[in-house]
């Protein structure tokens, strides 16, 4: 899939106008393409990542339950981060 008309983050922190390719989930191509999907100047950034979270969504990571470290999950990647590290704490039965 290609995009173009977008505001691309850079290696030297700054953001550039262009375009880019994406196959199977990756990048494939940056550059100045003007080709295929206008993204109206949306800006595009690298996967965040969030080094020190305890819950959301009304779950904490201290439950430890599949249903909660699932829907904390979703929340995180629908908002830009593609990883964390779950913080917990030693809480009584």
């Amino acid at each position: 899939m290609r995009y173009f008309n977008a505001k691309i983050y850079g290696p030297d922190f700054q953001f550039y106008r262009g375009g880019f390719s994406v196959e199977k989930g990756r990048f494939t191509e940056v550059g100045p393409e003007r080709v295929g999907e206008d993204l109206h100047g949306a800006y595009v950034i690298p996967g965040l990542i969030d080094v020190h979270t305890h819950g959301n969504s009304g779950f904490d990571f201290s439950d430890g339950t599949l249903e909660g470290i699932s829907a904390m999950a979703r929340y995180l990647a629908r908002n830009g981060i593609t990883s964390f590290a779950p913080a917990s704490l030693t809480l009584p039965e």
